[in-house]
């Protein structure tokens, strides 16, 4: 760890920090900044011959920040962590009452 921190420039150390404070904000409030909501709608005609000048020969894009997808990214990697703990500290509790050896067991029944 403290050859990556030697190895890492402090302007990346500091945007990663602001990153990982931004994130933890976000989960602690639950408030989502405003300015990731907003993305823009580009329209990309579709690649099938027909005229671009067509307007249902075109499909929509949503365009937003970069932060907005790192955090977008972020959080779906946290939401699905604590969900399967979640979900195994029930198979837990659920195999304990019902005295089932393997936890899994009872998700593949």
């Amino acid at each position: 760890m403290l050859a990556v921190i030697q190895t890492t420039s402090n302007k990346e150390l500091t945007s990663c920090m602001f990153t990982y404070r931004l994130c933890q904000a976000i989960l602690c409030h639950s408030v989502t900044p405003e300015g990731f909501l907003i993305s823009k709608i580009v329209a990309i005609p579709k690649a099938n011959g027909k005229s671009v000048n067509d307007f249902d020969n075109h499909r929509g894009i949503a365009l937003s920040s970069v932060l907005c997808k790192v955090m977008d990214g972020t959080m779906d990697h946290i939401i699905l962590c604590r969900n399967q703990e979640f979900l195994m500290h029930v198979a837990i509790s659920l195999a304990s009452k019902l005295a089932v050896d393997d936890p899994a067991l009872m998700c593949s029944k």
